[in-house]
């Protein structure tokens, strides 16, 4: 049952904290009188924010990221467990050790976002991820074909948190770690968003309404008028570099934003405009 599952967590999360002290890097504490004390961290934060504008973007992009996560696992799971697929919870289990991939993967991201920047970087994987999320509701009634849409998010999401923190490490140690405060109290905001409005979404509307909820999301957070004047050189050098794959790609996600009725399909008609010109980009549009 689930309660041997949530023993069995917590009792390695308290090995964890017990073994931190030991396996931490040993420091000299700074005897700065300057140094603030805990409330008064706690306290700066909002005045950091409100200077280092960036970490709120990065927070909220892996806010979404996580709450997109939780969301569709949850909705995977009633999903194959539902009368219609009738598999069992082992399933859901075996299909959730993709996400060991991005042990290996992540590092390769890590290495492209030195080289493009990180910023870029994100973009990149957001798009693969857009087309990842699209595949999901086409895909939906194939055990093996789920396998390649949730493989895609395993490999892309943690490289898109992995750049979204790269925007903001390379700060100094004090100012860092309370950025670092600010990301993850804004990603586990948003993955409490998603465990409601997960289990939400499905329960009205079943699978397809988890693939609408997560086409939604994304296409909120990635298609916006702002970000497509921001990104378009990006996406420009992506359309010279692989042509074919960025037309499918679009064409893909274009389609599911329509016929799910889901907002962003003007900001999707214009990206195809950008990106291809009225001729051709009005033809993948049609």
């Amino acid at each position: 049952g689930w309660r041997a599952v949530y023993w069995i967590a917590s009792g390695l999360m308290i090995a964890i904290t017990l073994a931190l002290p030991t396996i931490m890097e040993k420091g000299v504490r700074d005897k700065d009188a300057s140094r603030l004390p805990y409330l008064g961290l706690i306290a700066s934060l909002l005045a950091l924010a409100r200077e280092r504008r960036e970490i709120l973007l990065s927070g909220a992009i892996q806010g979404i990221g996580f709450g997109q996560f939780i969301a569709l696992w949850l909705g995977l799971a009633l999903h194959l467990t539902a009368p219609d697929m009738g598999y069992g919870t082992d399933v859901v289990g075996y299909l959730a050790g993709f996400a060991a991939i991005s042990v290996f993967s992540t590092p390769y991201w890590g290495r492209l976002a030195d080289r493009i920047g990180p910023r870029k970087a994100r973009v990149r994987f957001a798009i693969v991820q857009m087309l990842g999320i699209s595949l999901l509701w086409p895909f939906g009634g194939s055990l093996w074909l789920l396998m390649i849409p949730i493989l895609i998010g395993n490999i892309v999401g943690p490289a898109i948190d992995v750049t979204s923190r790269m925007t903001f490490l390379s700060q100094e140690p004090a100012l860092r770690t309370r950025l670092t405060t600010i990301y993850i109290v804004m990603m586990f905001i948003g993955g409490g968003i998603g465990s409601y409005a997960g289990t939400l979404a499905y329960d009205i509307h079943g699978w397809a309404g988890t693939c609408a909820l997560l086409a939604g999301w994304a296409l909120s957070d990635r298609l916006s008028y702002g970000a497509l004047q921001e990104n378009y050189a990006v996406l420009e050098r992506m359309r010279d570099g692989a042509y074919a794959a960025t037309v499918l790609g679009f064409v893909a996600v274009y389609a599911v934003v329509v016929a799910l009725s889901l907002p962003g399909a003007t900001v999707a008609t214009l990206t195809g405009g950008f990106l291809f010109g009225v001729w051709p980009g009005g033809g993948f549009n049609v």
